[in-house]
């Protein structure tokens, strides 16, 4: 167990460093502090971790990192559980995992994703959000979201590959569900999208899907909406 006042675990420019089942407590609840922070990081990895944060910040904070994976990792409280934040286009930084996670307790986004690229968020489980998104990206590029339940907030997803459009960027085989006003934004100004497979429960009587596509090239099929279930 790794208890702290500030941010407990810094990966910090570090490589081929794994933490595998640790309790990881941050306790001081100020801005500024983590739960685990990966900056500049290469190959580290987060697996079968319970990481408690009651910070005003990140639970998980991963900024400019390569191959960066957290997995079967239970992470509770901050603004978001991980918040990813990267250089947008780079084909250097990216490749993140972020797999098999449950995520709950936060007062803002599940997980915040920010310029990444080629990342993988699959299997999670998202919910207890008091007042965001389970999962919101903004400018990501190439990343492939499947598999995953989110079940208090809505994903939201703007701007997909707004720097590069030579991976496609895929959403797939996900279950969402919630009483936001639209329960999946998907607006994507360059070309390359997989939007497929999808169920999206909505009851809260607004939106099920709200799509914007400003250029070709976005493929799918096969979702499932069903509005208004309770």
């Amino acid at each position: 167990m790794i208890t702290y006042g500030s941010t407990p675990l810094t990966f910090n420019s570090c490589s081929y460093i794994t933490f595998n089942s640790f309790t990881i407590n941050e306790t001081t609840g100020n801005y500024g502090y983590y739960g685990v922070y990966f900056s500049s990081s290469t190959h580290c990895s987060l697996l079968n971790c319970n990481i408690n944060s009651t910070g005003s910040d990140y639970s998980i904070y991963d900024a400019t990192t390569i191959n960066t994976t957290v997995n079967n990792c239970h992470i509770a409280g901050g603004i978001s559980g991980i918040y990813v934040s990267s250089t947008g286009g780079s084909s250097t930084y990216g490749n993140g995992v972020f797999t098999n996670n449950r995520i709950v307790s936060f007062s803002g986004n599940g997980i915040q994703s920010q310029q990444s690229n080629r990342n993988t968020y699959s299997g999670n489980v998202i919910d207890s959000t008091s007042s965001g998104s389970d999962f919101y990206s903004l400018s990501d590029n190439g990343m492939t979201f499947s598999n995953n339940q989110l079940v208090s907030g809505n994903l939201i997803v703007y701007n997909t590959n707004g720097f590069s459009n030579s991976v496609q960027a895929k959403i797939y085989n996900n279950f969402v569900s919630s009483s936001s006003a639209s329960q999946i934004i998907v607006s994507s100004y360059l070309s390359n999208l997989l939007f497929a497979n999808n169920t999206i429960y909505n009851y809260g009587g607004g939106d099920g899907l709200d799509l914007s596509f400003n250029q070709n090239g976005v493929s799918g099929g096969n979702n499932i909406l069903v509005d208004n279930i309770f």
